[in-house]
């Protein structure tokens, strides 16, 4: 979980924040004797025993999207239109080398 490890690390700072330090604690010592070293695991905990909190969490607006270079870069990506795939249905089918005349579908 190397890779995922900022994801799970925001998450848990999101559920202290939204549970308290204590309850968070205590939810996080549950996990790791179960074993369970990530932060779905906390969250389950915590939904499971604070009812109350979570459907207060489960209110509030989502999340601000991260910092950083991805946002940026993600919101300048135009979606395009159909209109603008309109030379795919003019083009014609391009067929590979590797397949023979008796087997179409290349297999």
């Amino acid at each position: 979980m190397k890779s995922l490890a900022p994801i799970h690390l925001r998450m848990l700072l999101r559920l202290c924040d939204h549970y308290g330090e204590q309850a968070f604690l205590v939810a996080a010592r549950r996990a790791q004797e179960y074993h369970r070293f990530d932060a779905l695991a906390v969250e389950r905990i915590l939904e499971s025993t604070h009812p109350a909190t979570a459907a207060e969490v489960a209110l509030r607006e989502p999340a601000a999207p991260l910092s950083g270079h991805g946002p940026a870069v993600v919101g300048e990506v135009d979606c395009g239109t159909i209109d603008s795939f309109a030379a795919l249905d003019a083009a014609s089918a391009t067929t590979s080398d590797s397949t023979s005349k008796d087997d179409p579908h290349g297999s």
